[in-house]
């Protein structure tokens, strides 16, 4: 989400999610076991997107990557409701979500020119 005038960012968006169980003050830490690179969550965050893309485009490129996502969100900002240059794909499972990472450690995803950044995202608490 970006706030109005500074421009500043946070790492949360309008659907509840923030990206990094370690960015987040507040949040628990990882379950023992799981590895920081590793998925806690069916969601993955896709930044560094160029805000000129087109959606369906995008959503092809996603679709591209050997897991069928059930849901692609792109996440716009709230005041003025132009796209915010990240999105939020969730898949059918974490194991979905873990592979669509892996492959993206081994070979980055582009778009439109871009590197993507693909990082697990995690679900906000209500507070």
């Amino acid at each position: 989400r970006v706030h109005g005038g500074s421009g500043s960012s946070s790492n949360s968006s309008s659907s509840g999610f923030v990206v990094g169980a370690k960015a987040a003050a507040g949040l628990p830490p990882p379950k023992r076991g799981a590895s920081a690179e590793e998925p806690d969550s069916r969601t993955i965050f896709v930044g560094n997107i160029p805000f000129s893309s087109d959606a369906a485009a995008f959503d092809a490129a996603v679709r591209s990557w050997g897991e069928d996502p059930v849901e692609i969100r792109r996440v716009s900002d709230k005041k003025t409701g132009r796209f915010a240059g990240c999105a939020l794909v969730e898949y059918a499972s974490v194991s979905a979500a873990s592979a669509v990472l892996a492959l993206h450690r081994r070979a980055p995803r582009e778009h439109d020119g871009r590197v993507l950044r693909l990082k697990s995202a995690v679900e906000h608490r209500k507070r």
